[in-house]
């Protein structure tokens, strides 16, 4: 999740790892994050299909990875003094997800225009 002073804060989602920069498989959102964005978000990803229409689907907790994502929405949008959250890996299995690494960096929230962050696109 990044936060930008202009338009709010955006969540991103996709693969990670390494080489996360080299595949560049990801998505964003703008928050506040609805049911409809987040698994918009799960299924705009180039490995979707990989992820969760095939076997590996059913040994993955799905909607343990679509609530991470609303939570991590839910978040941004009631703490506006996060300005970046970076949650690297997020081990998704059959029992839930769980974040092994978390990078949060706080910053004085700047409320310019307090109906810019609920647009959406």
């Amino acid at each position: 999740m990044n936060s930008d002073r202009t338009f709010g804060s955006l969540v991103v989602f996709g693969l990670g790892g390494v080489d996360t920069d080299l595949v560049a498989d990801r998505t964003c959102r703008l928050v506040p994050l609805t049911d409809v964005d987040a698994v918009e978000m799960m299924r705009s990803l180039h490995s979707s299909r990989l992820l969760f229409d095939n076997e590996q689907a059913r040994r993955l907790d799905v909607d343990a990875v679509h609530e991470t994502l609303l939570r991590t929405g839910r978040l941004a949008e009631l703490l506006p003094e996060v300005a970046e959250l970076d949650l690297n890996p997020v081990m998704a299995s059959e029992h839930g997800c769980l974040i092994v690494d978390a990078r949060i960096l706080l910053r004085p929230a700047a409320h310019n225009d307090p109906l810019l962050p609920g647009l959406r696109t």
